[in-house]
């Protein structure tokens, strides 16, 4: 694997987490969902209790995110916040985390800035 997951025929979602430097990258591809969401809850929760400074949530190979996997993001950033560290959601995010991040006005909060 290249350091960056791709779903397997029938896997819905694949996360993998690299820490270097108390900064986490949790990459995950695939679809977040209320089926999936916890999985991804349980990766961003390990990053924070193991001390990590700075998260990011590459979302580069998300298909699909919906409500479920929003309130996941939504509390790591709170969960990361209360411990004084940093996080976001990088990508370039696809057309449908786009919509849900820029309808429900989380992409200012979640989403890193490019120069």
């Amino acid at each position: 694997m290249d350091g960056h997951p791709a779903t397997q025929p029938g896997e819905r979602l694949r996360v993998c987490s690299e820490t270097v430097d108390r900064r986490t990258v949790v990459t995950v591809a695939g679809e977040v969902d209320h089926l999936t969401a916890d999985r991804l809850s349980a990766e961003l929760e390990s990053a924070v209790i193991n001390g990590a400074q700075s998260i990011e949530a590459d979302f580069s190979r998300v298909a699909f995110c919906d409500c479920s996997g929003l309130s996941v993001l939504l509390a790591a950033h709170g969960h990361c916040r209360d411990a004084g560290a940093l996080f976001a959601v990088s990508g370039p995010v696809t057309p449908a985390v786009e919509r849900l991040l820029q309808m429900t006005g989380t992409g200012p909060v979640l989403l890193t800035r490019t120069a």
